[in-house]
């Protein structure tokens, strides 16, 4: 047993650990997802659900702030090694590690790299508070699409620079025809807009 921690430690280590907090609804899935690698974290946003402060953004971003991610992504490095060692022990039962996991409709949740964390498990306060540290960064938008501050443009970005806009209309994208409402956008998730 010794054995195969130090082997989960190491592999795990070695590669970027994901991050991510959902939310299933009627309207959509809401996802957020950290990717941690010793000198780097890019965070994928398809959702502004769990923004604090008004966010119409959506795709994916960077930080320079990144050195400062070493210490979360050791956390979660052990974390993680807890989690497959308690999934390795429940496939000798023909179970796994999410089978222990409370699955609450309209809850939100963590996935730490396939691994579920629900609200409800001991380990999930210790998870928010680095998915909290992380959200907290400044975070530069590298990719995706974001609304005019007027909320009557569509703005798309591409390697950190806005390279084209087109007219946002409410009545197409959007469950209401006005604010407040949620809107689809295909291949980049769910925007809230209030």
């Amino acid at each position: 047993m010794k054995y195969l921690s130090l082997f989960i430690l190491f592999s795990t280590s070695v590669g970027a650990t994901t991050l991510g907090r959902y939310y299933s609804s009627p309207e959509g899935t809401s996802v957020q997802k950290f990717s941690l690698s010793k000198s780097s974290v890019i965070y994928e946003k398809r959702s502004n659900f769990f923004d604090e402060k008004p966010d119409n953004r959506l795709g994916t971003f960077e930080t320079s702030e990144a050195k400062s991610i070493k210490e979360d992504k050791q956390k979660l490095d052990a974390i993680l090694v807890k989690v497959k060692t308690v999934d390795e022990f429940m496939k000798k039962r023909n179970e796994s590690f999410n089978d222990l996991s409370m699955k609450n409709p309209h809850s939100s949740f963590f996935m730490l790299e396939d691994y579920r964390i629900s609200q409800e498990s001991d380990l999930y306060p210790e998870v928010k508070a680095i998915y909290e540290r992380l959200s907290d960064l400044n975070w530069k938008q590298k990719k995706g699409i974001k609304l005019s501050e007027d909320l009557k443009k569509i703005i798309h970005v591409k390697d950190g620079k806005e390279v084209s806009n087109e007219i946002f209309n409410f009545a197409f994208q959007c469950q209401k025809s006005e604010p407040p409402s949620i809107c689809s956008f295909k291949d980049e998730g769910i925007l809230y807009v209030k």
